[in-house]
């Protein structure tokens, strides 16, 4: 039942070069798990991983989308660097956000 949603979340991992792009894929592949966790009558987990998921996602696009579109005023993911050091608030919130959706300890994915 979860296969349709992490296979294609899996075979995506060629390396695209605009940011909207690399964060897509990770949202197919929780589809495929949040899916499977239905599938075993595990609702209440399915619904929680749907709603924290989105939280941090959200909260990666927009930090994501203001670092690049009104800062920087570029997509290229190669191009950006070195943003720490004159927006620190964003970079937080973005390294909040990373560490989230990688299933960091401690924080409300893992």
């Amino acid at each position: 039942m979860h296969t349709p949603f992490v296979i294609p979340g899996l075979l995506s991992i060629d390396i695209p070069y605009y940011w909207m792009d690399q964060t897509q894929h990770s949202t197919t592949s929780q589809l495929g798990y949040m899916m499977f966790t239905c599938g075993i009558d595990n609702y209440f987990s399915s619904i929680f991983h749907l709603f924290v998921h989105a939280f941090f996602k959200s909260l990666l696009f927009l930090t994501a989308g203001f670092l690049l579109h009104y800062i920087i005023n570029e997509v290229h993911i190669y191009k950006l660097s070195g943003f720490s050091n004159v927006l620190p608030l964003s970079y937080n919130f973005m390294f909040i956000a990373c560490l989230s959706l990688i299933g960091w300890p401690t924080i409300s994915c893992y």
